[in-house]
C-alpha cells in the first residue's frame, strides 16, 4: 500500500493548533510580494491543505513540484496546494532564487518564502522536524496535521493518503 509511506501525526484540537499558529512570530512567512503570512493564513477551511516545501538548490525539488502541479490538476477540488520555498536561508538573494525557480518550473500555485528554521520551529510544536527538501505537509479541512512525507512524492500517493484518511 503506497499510502503507508506517510508518517502519521497525532491529531490535536483546533484550539491548540490555533494557539500554536498565532502565538509566535517565528511562524511568519511572506508571499513573493513581501506580505507577511502565517501557516494558519493559508489553511483551507473546506479542503485539504498540502504544503510543498522546496528549495531552488534542491536536486529533487523540480520533480516534487512537477508532481504537486499534477496533484492540483487532478485533485484540485479536494486540495489547496501551497508552496513554501526555504530559499530565505540564502538571505537577500533568496527571493530572487525562488522567483527564478518558480519561473523555470512554471509554478501555478501560491508560494511563500521562508527559512528552514521557521518551518522547523513550526513542526517542533508537533514533535516533528524538517528533515530536508522536498517535504510535504498534509492538513485536513479541520486544520489538523495528518501526515508528513520527506522526498519527492507522486500525486497519487497524496490522493491515496487523503482518501484512506477520510475513510477512517
Amino acid at each position: 500500500m503506497i499510502y503507508t509511506r506517510f508518517i502519521r501525526v497525532y491529531s490535536a484540537s483546533l484550539l491548540f493548533i490555533s494557539l500554536l499558529f498565532t502565538s509566535s512570530s517565528a511562524f511568519a512567512l511572506s508571499d513573493m510580494q513581501g506580505n507577511n503570512k502565517r501557516f494558519t493564513d493559508m489553511l483551507s477551511k473546506d479542503k485539504w491543505t498540502v504544503f510543498e516545501i522546496w528549495a531552488s538548490d534542491c536536486p529533487a525539488c523540480p520533480d516534487a513540484v512537477f508532481y504537486m502541479k499534477n496533484l492540483k490538476k487532478r485533485y484540485g477540488h479536494k486540495v489547496e496546494l501551497i508552496g513554501i520555498s526555504v530559499d530565505g536561508d540564502h538571505g537577500d538573494k533568496g527571493k530572487a532564487m525562488a522567483a527564478a525557480f518558480m519561473k523555470k518550473h512554471q509554478l501555478s500555485f501560491p508560494t511563500l518564502l521562508g527559512r528552514t528554521v521557521e518551518v522547523d520551529n513550526f513542526l517542533y510544536q508537533f514533535e516533528e522536524d524538517l528533515y530536508g527538501t522536498p517535504s510535504v505537509l498534509l492538513f485536513n479541512p479541520k486544520g489538523e496535521l495528518r501526515g508528513i512525507e520527506v522526498g519527492a512524492i507522486i500525486s497519487q500517493d497524496v490522493i491515496d493518503f487523503i482518501e484512506q484518511d477520510e475513510a477512517n
